[in-house]
C-alpha cells in the first residue's frame, strides 16, 4: 500500500489512518461515484455494516460510532458494539472521548470571538491574559495565531503532562498558569510541535474574553446554536448522558478501564470535550457549508481551515485539523473506478485518550465529512 506524507506526530499512526481513509473514500461498495449510477441505499448500509463488523473484529473494538455526511445530508450514521462493559448497545447518542479532535471546536470558538471583534489573531496572549508567563518572558510575545497553529514553542510533553494535573473548578487556569516554569523548545514563530497547551491557554483566552467559564461558553455558542443536545464539556455530565465506558487493550483483549481514566479540566480546550456520532454530524456539516448558516461566517470558516505552518508543499497545520493537499495520488486509484477523487484536499485530525479514539475527516470539495468514534484505543 502507498504511504502518504503525515505530520510527525502522526506518522506512527499512518496504519490506521490510512485504514479509515479507505473506508471513507477508497472502497467502491461504501462511497457512491459521481460518475457512476448511486448504489441503492440498503445495499450501501449493509456493505457499510458489513465492512466494520469486520474491522471490529480483527481489531477487538468493543464499540464504535461512525457518522458520514455528504452535501448537507446523513449519509450514514449508526453505532455498532458495546458502550460499556454492561453490554449497553452503541447507538448514535452515545458520547464518546474527542480526545484532540476538540481542538476544532476550540478554535471554532477563538474564531466566532475573532469575527466579533473581541480577540485578533496577532494578539500576544498578555493583551488579554496579563499574568500569562513562559520561560523567564522567553515566551511573552506569545501571540493567538501561534497557539492556533502550533508554532508557540511550547512542548509536546509538557502537554501531556498537563493532563495529569489535578481535576478542579479552577484546573484550566492553574495548568496555565503553571506554564510560567516551562522552557520552550524553540522561539515563538520558528518551529512546529504539537502540544495541547497551545490550545488549553486559547481555552482561557476564550474564557477569559467571553467573560463565561470555557465549558459554558462551548454549550451556548457551539453545541446549543448547532442542536448537538448529546455533546459535553464536563466528564460529570458526559456520564450522566450515558457516555461510552473506556476499555484497555490488555495481552490483546479489551478490558473495562472506565474508573481508571485520568481526566482533568486543565486539558478540556484541547482534549477533554464529548460528543456523538450524531451531534458530530452536524458540526461536520456546519463545517461544510461554506459558513453560509453556520457558527461563524464563510470568511472565518475559510481561515479556519487553512494551514498557518506547512511541513512541506503538500501538507500544514490550519486552526485544530491538518490540511493536505493531493492526499491520494492519482496512480493510487488508477483502475478502481474512484479516480475523481485524485487530487482533493483533506482535512482531518485524531483524537487519542486512555481508552477512546476519534477521527475526524472533511472533504470540502465534494462537500463529505465523516466522523469515528470508539470506545478503545491501544
Amino acid at each position: 500500500m502507498t504511504c502518504f506524507p503525515l505530520v510527525p506526530h502522526a506518522r506512527r499512526r499512518a496504519g490506521f489512518l490510512i485504514l479509515f481513509f479507505s473506508l471513507a473514500i477508497l472502497a467502491v461498495p461504501v462511497m457512491r461515484s459521481a460518475s457512476a449510477a448511486p448504489q441503492p441505499q440498503a445495499a450501501y448500509e449493509a456493505e457499510m455494516r458489513a465492512y466494520i463488523a469486520n474491522q471490529m473484529q480483527a481489531y477487538k473494538i468493543p464499540g464504535l460510532a461512525l457518522a458520514v455526511v455528504r452535501g448537507g445530508e446523513v449519509e450514514f450514521l449508526e453505532g455498532f458494539g458495546d458502550a460499556d462493559s454492561t453490554g449497553r448497545p452503541v447507538t448514535p447518542d452515545t458520547p464518546f472521548l474527542l480526545a484532540s479532535v476538540s481542538k476544532g471546536i476550540t478554535a471554532l470558538a477563538v474564531m466566532q470571538l475573532v469575527e466579533a471583534g473581541r480577540l485578533g489573531l496577532d494578539d500576544p496572549v498578555r493583551e488579554h491574559v496579563p499574568w500569562f508567563e513562559v520561560e523567564g518572558g522567553r515566551g511573552g510575545g506569545i501571540t493567538v495565531a501561534q497557539l492556533l497553529y502550533q508554532t508557540s514553542g511550547l512542548t509536546e510533553l509538557a502537554g501531556r503532562e498537563a493532563n495529569l494535573r489535578p481535576d478542579g473548578p479552577d484546573a484550566l487556569e492553574e495548568a496555565v498558569r503553571a506554564i510560567a516554569a516551562e522552557e520552550l523548545a524553540f522561539a515563538p514563530g520558528e518551529g512546529w510541535e504539537n502540544s495541547n497547551l497551545n490550545y488549553d491557554v486559547l481555552g482561557l483566552l476564550v474564557q477569559e474574553v467571553s467573560g463565561q467559564p470555557y465549558g459554558d461558553y462551548i454549550d451556548t455558542n457551539i453545541f446549543a446554536p448547532l442542536e448537538m443536545d448529546n455533546s459535553f464539556a464536563s466528564l460529570e455530565e458526559a456520564r450522566s448522558g450515558g457516555a461510552a465506558g473506556s476499555f484497555y487493550p490488555f495481552f490483546g483483549f479489551p478490558l473495562a478501564f472506565d474508573g481508571l481514566m485520568p481526566y482533568s479540566r486543565a486539558t478540556l480546550p484541547s482534549a477533554g470535550l464529548w460528543s456523538t456520532a450524531a451531534d458530530m454530524s452536524r458540526y461536520l456539516v456546519a463545517l461544510l457549508d461554506g459558513g453560509d448558516s453556520g457558527p461563524i461566517s464563510p470568511a472565518g470558516l475559510e481561515a479556519l481551515h487553512t494551514p498557518g505552518h506547512m511541513f512541506d508543499e503538500k501538507q500544514g497545520y490550519a486552526m485544530g485539523w491538518t490540511v493536505n493537499h493531493n492526499f491520494v495520488p492519482p496512480e493510487f486509484l488508477a483502475g478502481t473506478g474512484r479516480e475523481e477523487y485524485a487530487g482533493m484536499t483533506i482535512l482531518f485530525h485524531e483524537g487519542d485518550g486512555l481508552g477512546y479514539k476519534a477521527m475526524a475527516f472533511l472533504i470540502p470539495e465534494i462537500e463529505y465529512g465523516s466522523i469515528l468514534l470508539m470506545n478503545t484505543n491501544d
